[in-house]
């Protein structure tokens, strides 16, 4: 490994190093690939595919088979919601939330909040 390559690996700067092994490059030099972290990730998935007999899985393969999960209170959602956001708004912007969140309650978030929970027993 040459020292600018040991020097961006060092550095880590993301990216596959890679030695280039074709005839028109006889010197092997490292040579930084433009692949990004997610398809380093990408080829590490498909290899271990490759060792698991070649089965691949969808993403959603096995949604059926999962527990479903409760739809949480809406008060309790809202009120997650302020604490959540309270660290990253002013003062201002805080009061303008709260705000917000009751004139949502006060208005169409719990018939909204009835439509999703009628949704969710159906199945879909």
């Amino acid at each position: 490994m040459n020292k600018f390559a040991e020097r961006l690996k060092s550095c880590c700067i993301i990216g596959v190093f890679e030695k280039e092994e074709s005839t028109n490059n006889p010197s092997n030099n490292l040579s930084v690939s433009t692949h990004t972290h997610h398809s380093a990730i990408s080829r590490t998935m498909k290899s271990n595919n490759n060792n698991n007999n070649n089965k691949t899985t969808s993403t959603f393969e096995n949604q059926s088979s999962l527990p479903r999960l409760p739809i949480p209170d809406l008060n309790d959602t809202l009120s997650r919601f302020t604490e959540t956001v309270r660290p990253l708004l002013t003062p201002t912007q805080l009061e303008q939330t709260q705000a917000t969140i009751s004139n949502f309650l006060a208005n169409e978030g719990p018939e909204l909040h009835t439509k999703l929970q009628e949704y969710d027993a159906k199945g879909a």
